[in-house]
């Protein structure tokens, strides 16, 4: 009886450990919440969602200085209902949070051999500070992560499965990558990352199987709407089409809160690359960076492609919108690589472990 107890436990160590780490990672956010109140730009955010419904599709303000409805669409109904109640009007990013877990998990699941990846990247991203302090904030930050994930995981999906997809799933997938890119201006610029990052990855997968048209009508199709969708809801912070933003137009100081990496280099990448992990104790997890160099990784170019191309240029495009615009260069600007480069840990983790499989030439 307990042999076979443990043996059942065994066979379902991933999803159990998986599970448990998510908990603990919900209850940080549970406490993060449970220890505040809502705050200046939360307020703002509420204030502007309050009153009658918006037409989504023009051009209204909804809080962060953007036209995106994404948050709005979600937040509305239950701050109709529940007013200024904090815990109520954050139950939409609440459920997202639920949900974002299990995301991961499938995520995980199509890339990862050993449950010690498992492990990294579930612990890295329940405890990363900033991911628990934003994910039940009134604000479009918390959200914008498990939407990475999620574009991820359907974009994979796309790239493995589309042959054997019914309409229905390509239909659902088309209206999360419609509402993604709906929720903030960086969601197109996520998505075109992780396109890139699809192609590039399985090209050799390409050529040795043609692609069919089909797939490739989709994605051209889908894109090409969600491209034009991005141009008319950015509008105004971009100048085009003959509308102007009118929220926020003051300067800021792009480096008032995290250091000039142009007079500080070194502490500039030390609190970068120490937020995609956000937990001292967790530190260690960056060892998987020595994945990149071991002999027996059969997988390291593919990881240092969605290094470079979905976490590093990721981080770019970031700061340099900063830039451009001349607005704080903050870590919520960032939440959404976060948990993309949790899972980059992981996989470089289970590459690292594989040693045992290795025959040298």
């Amino acid at each position: 009886m307990i042999g076979r107890i443990f043996s059942k436990c065994y066979a379902w160590r991933i999803p159990l450990i998986c599970g448990l780490v998510s908990l603990l990672g919900l209850q940080q956010r549970f406490a993060s919440l449970a220890g505040r109140e809502l705050w200046g730009d939360e307020i703002y955010q509420l204030g502007l969602i309050q009153g009658p419904f918006k037409h989504f599709w023009s051009h209204n303000a909804y809080g962060d200085f953007s036209c995106f409805p994404g948050d709005y669409l979600i937040s509305w109904p239950f701050v109709t209902l529940f007013g200024n109640n904090k815990w109520g009007i954050m139950i939409p990013h609440i459920l997202v949070a639920i949900i974002g877990f299990v995301i991961l998990y499938f995520l995980c699941r199509r890339y990862f051999r050993t449950a010690f990846a498992f492990v990294v990247t579930f612990a890295v991203v329940a405890m990363n500070q900033s991911l628990v302090y934003h994910a039940f904030e009134f604000r479009p930050y918390g959200v914008l992560p498990i939407l990475a994930l999620g574009g991820f995981l359907c974009l994979d999906l796309l790239f493995t499965g589309f042959r054997r997809m019914n309409v229905w799933s390509k239909g659902l997938i088309a209206l999360f990558l419609v509402y993604f890119v709906s929720f903030h201006i960086y969601s197109f610029v996520i998505l075109t990352l992780l396109l890139i990052f699809q192609f590039l990855s399985r090209r050799n997968d390409l050529r040795s199987e043609p692609v069919s048209g089909a797939f490739l009508i989709y994605l051209l199709l889908i894109f090409s709407c969600l491209a034009g969708m991005w141009l008319w809801y950015a509008a105004p912070n971009l100048g085009i089409f003959g509308f102007e933003r009118s929220a926020f137009e003051q300067t800021r100081p792009v480096f008032e809160y995290l250091p000039n990496p142009l007079a500080d280099m070194g502490g500039f990448l030390k609190a970068i690359f120490g937020n995609m992990i956000g937990f001292s104790k967790l530190k260690w997890t960056a060892i998987g960076l020595l994945a990149l160099f071991v002999p027996w990784n059969d997988q390291r170019r593919k990881q240092a492609g969605f290094l470079l191309l979905v976490v590093v240029l990721g981080l770019q495009f970031v700061l340099l919108t900063t830039l451009f615009k001349q607005y704080w260069f903050l870590l919520r600007q960032i939440t959404w690589v976060m948990p993309l480069a949790a899972f980059l840990l992981g996989w470089l983790w289970d590459s690292l472990l594989s040693w045992k499989g290795y025959k040298k030439a």
